[in-house]
């Protein structure tokens, strides 16, 4: 029961609570193989990958059927950069029924990024929506990429809409559909009537939303209207100072120069 509960927890993030349940459970059971390997799961996600990576591995060696394990495993790897290894133990976990699958198509996806292979990881994002688009942020760096990397407005749109469809009342949502709509709209008035549409809807939704500011900072760098564009960069830089933002602006720059 204290197991279970314990599991609950990491589920829920709460890392370091689930391990000190655990470690009571430990102390009365050494050798319970369940308990090592969510405690040894909650170690790795608290930045100690390389120490509890062994006793995966002892798991393993028990019973390697179990998926957690693999999943487990992976997750470390993924963590000391060992992405070979990674992505063959979330494999390994996928063949071994882990679930939700949505987790390892994930995290796959994101190891093909890692790795600049950015056809799989849409493949992947793919997958991972299908099984899983409860939250709009899921459908965010799917888009990014079919935008920025793979230059592919078919896909893009695909994603855009599918997000919209899905979460049609958030402001994310339209506005990654108004960017597109926009991007795409020369010498077609109706796209930049439905780029309106959508741009006006997510700032009714929500005025602060960052991404807004950083797609109108970016068009008017393309505009080549630069004290617009840095009031836009400001705003969206204070809206959300932890974003990515100025990744994303340095990657644009440098875009615009060559």
């Amino acid at each position: 029961l204290y197991t279970l509960i314990a599991k609950a927890l990491t589920n829920s993030f709460e890392f370091e609570v689930s391990n000190k349940i655990l470690w009571e459970v430990l102390k009365i059971r050494e050798d319970y193989r369940d308990a090592r390997i969510i405690f040894a799961y909650n170690k790795i996600r608290e930045w100690e990958p390389k120490k509890w990576l062994n006793i995966l591995i002892w798991a393993e060696s028990i019973d390697p059927s179990k998926p957690e394990i693999q999943f487990y495993k992976a997750f470390a790897y993924q963590d000391l950069w060992d992405l070979i290894k990674a992505k063959h133990n979330f494999l390994i976990a996928l063949k071994n029924w882990y679930e939700p699958k949505s987790q390892i198509y994930q995290k796959l996806a994101e190891i093909n990024y890692q790795e600049w292979d950015f056809w799989n990881a849409i493949d992947y994002y793919k997958k991972m929506l299908a099984e899983n688009s409860d939250k709009i942020e899921y459908f965010l760096l799917p888009f990014d990429i079919a935008v920025e990397k793979l230059h592919d407005n078919v896909l893009a749109l695909k994603i855009a809409e599918w997000a919209n469809r899905r979460h049609p009342e958030n402001a994310l949502s339209n506005s990654i559909l108004w960017y597109w709509y926009f991007l795409n709209s020369k010498n077609n008035i109706w796209n930049l009537e439905k780029a309106e549409i959508s741009l006006k809807k997510s700032f009714k939704l929500n005025p602060n939303l960052a991404r807004n500011f950083l797609y109108i900072w970016e068009i008017s760098m393309k505009k080549w209207q630069i004290a617009n564009a840095l009031k836009q960069f400001e705003i969206a830089y204070k809206k959300d100072p932890n974003w990515k933002i100025w990744e994303k602006a340095i990657r644009f720059y440098n875009e615009l120069i060559k």
